[in-house]
């Protein structure tokens, strides 16, 4: 049996959410402090020592960075941050260090790049984040970003969005032990709205929603522990998987996601191999109205 903290491993707690209206909450405006310390102290009481952030994400990395400190939990904790892809080349080194530096003295810190670099971009962050004994690596979109990503002399990371109706960048991940991250696993938490509310937010993504309910419900298993077990199985053990939450009873399904039954998880993607194959514009949150 795999103990408890390793299978935790494969769990990123993501925290675009701590730093700026985002997903569900679009258009509530920035939780406040104490309520991103709620969630990220319910994310560590879980197992949980993996967070991703980004210098893009408002006030995500400070918040993160602040709660880390004044909790003696730094030094414990694997960070994954990243910056602009397309900075000039002049300003990538200092960008990378600052990131870096805002989170010097966690147990392990991973630097991505936001969106595929150019070549003499990805040279000096990579040499930067060598020098700062950081990890290095790229979060894209698209399956042949995450293939021109592996390409690169020094990647040691790849994230990229996986669902139970995108698989795409699976299938492009590298060959040997280095590690994928996925990302949207619940789709920005599309596919955990009800219908109705799912298509207001995004055309067409309500079918998306009201199939995973009704799989969940035929199962008798929440649907966040359905979707993130299914992402869990089908990726490589070295693999891990990015979940946000806007309030701390969002995490609560993913002790369950890691036990998931085998037979529930196959019941569940029969369900949702019966859904038609969603547009790219559902899957693509860049092509989502902003104003949605």
């Amino acid at each position: 049996m795999v103990a408890p903290e390793l299978k935790l491993d494969r769990i990123v707690l993501g925290t675009v959410q701590i730093g700026l209206p985002y997903g569900k909450r679009r258009g509530a405006g920035l939780m406040s402090e104490d309520a991103a310390e709620e969630i990220l102290d319910a994310a560590w009481d879980l197992g949980i020592r993996n967070f991703d952030t980004a210098e893009a994400y408002g006030v995500s990395a400070a918040r993160l960075s602040h709660w880390l400190g004044k909790s003696g939990r730094l030094q414990f904790a694997h960070v994954i941050t990243k910056i602009a892809a397309t900075l000039p080349t002049e300003r990538i080194i200092s960008a990378a260090s600052d990131a870096i530096a805002r989170f010097d003295g966690a147990r392990k810190i991973t630097l991505l790049s936001h969106g595929p670099m150019s070549a003499r971009n990805w040279s000096a962050m990579h040499a930067t984040a060598l020098m700062e004994h950081a990890l290095a690596g790229q979060s894209v979109y698209e399956r042949q970003e995450v293939v021109d990503a592996w390409s690169l002399d020094g990647v040691s990371v790849v994230q990229a969005p996986a669902n139970v109706f995108d698989s795409r960048a699976m299938l492009a991940h590298s060959d040997d032990s280095r590690e994928m991250h996925y990302r949207s696993v619940f789709l920005q938490g599309l596919l955990l709205d009800a219908p109705s509310v799912a298509d207001a937010r995004v055309a067409g993504s309500g079918r998306l929603a009201e199939a995973v309910g009704q799989a969940a419900a035929a199962i008798g298993t929440p649907a966040a522990v359905l979707l993130a077990a299914a992402v869990l199985r089908a990726s490589r053990p070295v693999d891990k998987i990015i979940l946000g939450a806007d309030k701390p009873e969002d995490l609560m399904p993913i002790p369950a996601a890691l036990e998931a039954p085998e037979g529930s998880i196959d019941e569940f993607l029969d369900h949702i191999a019966r859904v038609p194959a969603p547009a790219e514009t559902v899957l693509d949150p860049r092509t989502w109205d902003p104003k949605q």
